[in-house]
């Protein structure tokens, strides 16, 4: 069996993908113990830190942390679940892509 890559290993093992079409937003959010609220640019890894001078802000505020929630809740209203089926279902040239994409991935 050919190796999947991108977004099958993960919604194999359970992660739910979805699409928000509204707009190209391009923060990351993530919310610790309803708290504690980084927000910014800033991939987990060394490009983002070291090359790209990419950054987060660090909110720990429990009120700040509820409305994030709130306001990601809302845009998973209006998202599209990416799942199996829209997988399988994608045109050659979005699979062309993906696997362009992954062996470029790492030298980018």
């Amino acid at each position: 069996m050919p190796r999947e890559t991108g977004g099958g290993n993960l919604l194999r093992e359970g992660v739910r993908i979805n699409e928000y079409g509204a707009s190209r937003f391009n923060a990351k959010t993530v919310i610790i113990d309803d708290q504690w609220a980084p927000i910014g640019l800033a991939n987990f890894d060394n490009r983002s830190f070291r090359i790209n001078d990419e950054t987060n802000v660090n909110v720990f505020d429990p009120d700040f942390a509820q409305m994030t929630i709130r306001v990601f809740e809302e845009d998973l209203d209006e998202a599209t679940e990416y799942d199996h089926e829209r997988r399988r279902d994608r045109s050659w040239t979005e699979r062309a892509r993906s696997i362009i994409g992954n062996l470029l991935g790492p030298h980018l």
